[in-house]
């Protein structure tokens, strides 16, 4: 903008934009061009360009993200053409990822999460934290999130016990689990049932009290596995929630819920928890971020094939 701040109309852009062009044509070079868009002028450079991107800012789960956009390239073909980028750390970009291609967790590499995210600072706010998962979220993304933190529970020595959805095969997560190596015997399946209980708030907690591991214990819930009790008897199922956070609480329990924004269950636990995570996605790529207490924005990066799941901070 400060280069065309001195071209006043346009006959003499003309000549201007052509000693340009011809300038980095005959050296086989190339030239970047950045401008503010503050000058009427620098319209006319997009013409010129054979490659044009936009940066800007878009907000996501109420926090500024940084974004490219890929607007033209005359010699590449565009494969994604909005991405996102941090400049905490230098400059990094991240691209989308493509669950369908790896299904499954074939292999644990790292699983790196904020400090505000480890087990210990989260006992020290409350017993329980609900992790919303918007509905724009793959089924794939959403179940191989929550089994990236199973594996780091149990690699930190953590007791995991899961409360898996009914269309769960105990066979495929047992197979998942198995990564952690000698620490998968620390890890218990749980499948609650409601019915069983007859919706009973006391009964379905002591189901559920006394099928778990009871010493050193993470539990990790799906709510799927408890949407049938939230929708049957709504009313029963909140008071099932009071006993279960409350039971957590004096026995210094952690419990991590995972649930889609759509879900009764996930509804009504808003409501009683103290700590909220979401969990959407934005042009492909997936983000996480906690609103209660708030942090900042992270970029949410799993890859099965890899065996890696990291959080980067969105600065």
């Amino acid at each position: 903008d400060a280069m065309l701040f001195g071209i006043k109309g346009n006959e003499p852009l003309r000549p201007f934009l052509q000693l340009i062009y011809s300038s980095v044509k005959s050296k086989s070079s190339s030239l970047i061009i950045i401008s503010e868009g503050t000058s009427p002028y620098s319209e006319q450079l997009k013409f010129l360009a054979d490659a044009l991107i936009s940066l800007d800012v878009k907000r996501v789960l109420e926090y500024p993200a940084r974004r490219i956009r890929i607007l033209k390239d005359r010699d590449y073909k565009i494969e994604h053409q909005t991405l996102y980028y941090t400049l905490g750390n230098g400059l990094r970009i991240f691209q989308p990822v493509d669950f369908n291609k790896y299904s499954e967790i074939i292999k644990l590499n790292y699983v790196k999460i904020p400090d505000h995210a480890e087990p210990s600072n989260i006992m020290k706010l409350g017993s329980t934290v609900l992790t919303e998962i918007d509905e724009e979220v793959s089924y794939v993304a959403a179940r191989q999130y929550i089994e990236f933190t199973i594996l780091d529970y149990l690699l930190r020595g953590y007791n995991v016990n899961y409360l898996v959805s009914p269309e769960e095969r105990d066979e495929r997560i047992l197979k998942v689990v198995s990564l952690a190596g000698e620490k998968a015997k620390n890890f218990r399946i749980i499948h609650p049932d409601a019915s069983a209980a007859g919706y009973d708030a006391e009964k379905f907690t002591d189901q559920i009290w006394r099928n778990r591991i009871q010493n050193n214990a993470i539990d990790v819930i799906n709510l799927e596995s408890e949407e049938d009790f939230a929708v049957k008897d709504p009313v029963s199922f909140e008071l099932f929630l009071k006993k279960i956070i409350e039971a957590n609480t004096k026995n210094n329990v952690l419990a991590h819920a995972f649930g889609y924004a759509d879900l009764n269950a996930t509804r009504i636990e808003k409501k009683y928890v103290k700590l909220l995570r979401k969990i959407t996605v934005v042009d492909d790529i997936l983000f996480a971020r906690s609103i209660k207490p708030p942090a900042p924005l992270m970029q949410l990066q799993i890859d099965a094939e890899r065996g890696v799941m990291e959080m980067t901070e969105m600065i």
